[in-house]
This record gives C-alpha cells, sequence and structure tokens, in this order.
C-alpha cells in the first residue's frame, strides 16, 4: 500500500477558538478517535501529518500525547499583531497543501480536518491537480459550500461547549437540527453512526420512518444510486405529509441529497459522472412523477409534474448522456486509481523514451522517474507528472519491495503500444466500475 495520504488538522476550528470553552471542547477531544474514523475511508498510509495551532497555549498540551502517537507535526502560528491574526491557521494550512500537491505527486489523497468555508477554494483547487479531498467537521459547524466541493465527508460529534449557532445551507438559512440515527445496532460506535440533518421540508418523524424502512448500504454504483433515487421519490409520494408538500410548498432538493448519502455509505457524485446534484437530480427524476421547480438562482425544489409552488418556475430537464467524453473524463479524474492526463501525445512521447532506455527507468522514486523525464523531454513538468502518474494508474509500472518509506518503480511494459492497451484496459474497468458499461469509440476519444 503506497504513501500517498496526507492529514491536516485545524486545531483553532476543532477547538473553537482560544476562548474560554476551548477547555472543554478539549477534554473531549481524540485526535485518535478522528484518525480512526479518517481510515475507515478506503485511504492509503500516511505520509504527511501536520496540525496548526498556537502551541505556545499550556492547555493545548492535552492533544500532545495523541500527536506523538499518531506522528502528527505540530505547525506553531504566529501572527502579525498583537496575538494570533483571525485566518492564520487557514491561510498557512491552504499554503502547505498546495506546497505538498505540487513537489509530492505520489500523494492523492487529501484530509482537510476543518469546518471552515474558506478551504472550500482550496478543495477545488487540489481537484484541478488530481487529487481526491475528504473534509472532517462538525455536523452543525461545517460550511455547506464546503461539503459539497469535497469527494467526501466525515462527520464528527458535537463537543459540549461548542456554540451552535447553525451552518449555512448556502441560501442564508439554518439547518433547524439534526437526528442521529444508527444502522439498526445499538451497540455501534460513535464512527458507525450515521446522521441526517432535518431540514424544515423533512421533520425528525420522517427521517425515522425513512431510517427503519431503508437501511445503509455500501454499494455505490451507479445503479445503486438510481435505485435508491427511486425509493425516496416513492417514499415522498407515500408519505402523506411529504406528498401534500410536493402539491403546495415543494420539497428541498437538498433533502434528497441527504437521504441519498444516508443509504449510500462513501456515496459521491463524481465518481458516478455528476459534478452537480441538480444534473444528477434531473436524471434520476426525468421519467418519475416528480419535477424541479426553480426560484431566484439557487432554491431548487421537488414538486409534483402537475403542480407549480408559487414563485416557482418549471425546470427544464435537459439531462445529458452518461457517455459522452467530458463525463468520462470526470470518472477517470476523480479517486483512486486517477487517470489525470488525457494528451495522447505526450502519454506517447514519456512511453517512447521510456521504453527506448528502459533500464534507466527501474527502480526509481516518483521524484526521481520525473527529474530524468523532466531533463530529456521538451514538455511541461506537470504534464509529465499527469503522464506518469496515469501510466502507474494504468498499470504500467511495478513497486519494487524496499526498506524505504516510499516505494520504488520500475517502468515493465515493453512497448509503447503496450502501456497503452494496459492504459485504455485500466480506464475502462474504472468507467465500467462507474457506469456498467463503457462505449469504447467514446473511451478512445478521451484519449484524444
Amino acid at each position: 500500500m503506497q504513501f500517498n495520504t496526507a492529514i491536516f488538522y485545524d486545531i483553532e476550528n476543532l477547538i473553537g477558538g482560544y476562548n474560554a470553552s476551548s477547555a472543554t471542547i478539549l477534554s473531549q477531544l481524540s485526535l485518535i478517535q478522528i484518525d480512526e474514523l479518517i481510515k475507515q475511508k478506503e485511504i492509503g498510509k500516511v505520509s504527511v501529518q501536520r496540525a496548526y495551532a498556537d502551541w505556545s497555549i499550556s492547555r493545548l498540551g492535552q492533544l500532545k500525547s495523541d500527536m506523538v502517537e499518531l506522528g502528527i507535526v505540530p505547525v506553531q502560528l504566529f501572527g502579525f499583531g498583537k496575538g494570533i491574526t483571525r485566518n492564520t491557521a487557514d491561510i498557512h494550512l491552504a499554503i502547505d497543501a498546495i506546497e505538498v500537491a505540487l513537489t509530492k505527486p505520489d500523494i492523492t489523497t487529501f484530509v482537510i480536518i476543518s469546518g471552515d468555508g474558506g478551504f472550500s477554494y482550496l478543495a477545488s483547487k487540489l481537484h484541478e491537480y488530481g487529487k481526491r479531498v475528504i473534509g472532517v467537521g462538525y455536523v452543525r459547524h461545517v460550511n455547506k459550500t464546503l461539503e459539497a466541493v469535497t469527494d467526501e465527508f466525515i462527520w464528527l460529534a458535537e463537543p459540549k461547549g461548542l456554540e451552535d449557532s447553525g451552518t449555512s445551507n448556502g441560501n442564508g438559512s439554518k439547518t433547524n437540527g439534526e437526528l442521529v440515527a444508527s444502522n439498526g445496532n445499538s451497540s455501534k460506535t460513535n464512527s458507525e453512526i450515521l446522521s441526517i440533518p432535518c431540514h424544515n421540508e423533512l421533520t425528525q418523524s420522517h427521517v425515522i420512518a425513512y431510517a427503519k424502512k431503508y437501511k445503509p448500504t455500501r454499494d455505490i454504483s451507479l445503479n445503486s444510486a438510481k435505485s435508491v433515487s427511486q425509493e425516496i421519490i416513492d417514499f415522498f409520494i407515500t408519505d402523506p405529509d411529504l406528498y401534500d408538500k410536493l402539491n403546495n410548498v415543494g420539497v428541498n432538493v437538498s433533502v434528497f441529497m441527504e437521504l441519498i448519502k444516508y443509504r449510500l455509505v462513501g456515496f459521491q457524485l463524481k465518481t458516478i459522472g455528476y459534478e452537480k446534484s441538480i444534473d444528477f437530480i434531473k436524471g434520476v427524476v426525468k421519467r418519475s412523477e416528480l419535477k424541479i421547480v426553480l426560484k431566484g438562482t439557487s432554491d431548487y425544489r421537488l414538486a409534483m409534474k402537475n403542480h407549480n409552488p408559487i414563485g416557482y418556475k418549471e425546470v427544464e430537464n435537459d439531462t445529458m448522456d452518461e457517455h459522452t467524453v467530458e463525463n468520462y473524463r470526470q470518472i477517470l479524474l476523480n479517486n483512486t486509481p486517477s487517470f489525470r492526463q488525457f494528451d495522447r501525445k505526450i502519454i506517447i512521447k514519456v512511453c517512447d523514451y521510456m521504453c527506448r532506455y528502459k533500464s534507466r527507468f527501474q527502480n526509481l522514486s516518483m521524484n526521481e522517474l520525473t527529474l530524468k523525464l523532466c531533463k530529456k523531454l521538451d514538455c511541461d513538468v506537470l504534464e509529465i507528472v499527469k503522464a506518469v502518474t496515469t501510466l502507474i494508474s494504468g498499470d504500467c509500472f511495478k513497486f519494487e519491495e524496499n526498506n524505504k518509506i516510499v516505494q520504488n518503480l520500475s517502468f515493465k511494459t515493453s512497448n509503447t503500444l503496450q502501456a497503452l492497451e494496459l492504459l485504455e484496459n485500466a480506464m475502462k474497468v474504472k468507467i465500467n466500475n462507474s457506469l456498467q458499461e463503457v462505449n469504447d469509440d467514446i473511451l478512445k476519444a478521451v484519449l484524444n
């Protein structure tokens, strides 16, 4: 298993700042428990772990044993005036994360432990570099934009003493609270508990009824997502109160997505080829009894097809075909294995050179391999890095057994044609896992 994960702890955010209540929160905070939750996700080994705070504050010493056990490096924050400047942790953490993304291409998973909405831009930027981003935070204190742009989110139990100010749902309103619903076994640990926030349209009784009827599953394929979506539509229509809302004020689309995430543990839109939740919902309601309506620019709701809530207009259902070059590329980019290079000319140039001088590309670290290629090939450094990581995902390299922390690589294909075949087959497997079928012509068009 590769050392491919970096974890960044925003300690200021975890403890609610440096006010008096932080001592109460610190007494409940366990970095070891957070680490256990993270490792339940499909990540590799952790290569980088950093925690950002003003470590001169004596009460933070309570975290020392956890940090030593986990190997977390403390990063001392200094303000530009008296005390710690607001957002110092955010700026320092973001700069370090981008530096790791640019200088350590073998790190493909970034875990951001914070609920601060400022990190939503960082997550988006990491996606541009083909990285997977996992967020970690408290349910009531995570910015909705940050939650939306991360690939996955791990929810932490709300500590006593953290001010309950609610979280914005993106249009200025606040969530009404949450119901914590277990998967049917009262002996489950906190890490196995699932929570569904309750919006105005969905009361706790609705959530309880849904959770009793449908249990969580780990099948997050496109077929499963479509099947569960139909279950949710049926639930909306058969519940008398929700059916009444569908015929009057409508039901916010975010409710639909929250139930999807409850049912499909680890569900991510990008793994099934969608960038936005509204595009996914358009597809699943297209042949149902529901439609999507809109007020303003962002207030999307579900309503019965024969009804328009007052002030809302029907949204044209222009659902795109799942089998497109753009959709295939999104699937290939997201999560592991990640295929980042789609320029066939660059891939061929890199493969040709490594095949010609195969002995030079044996038992090298990722950095050594990349540097050798950069010195000889007239290509942008980032394009070469993308090509190498794509070929690694395509099983064109073997990992050497050694005593080093990071495994070395050896190019294993005899010719460029063989490398391209391996690459296309690996791409086909990933797309098939997501869509259950592959259009060979579109796949060939992906590598232009």
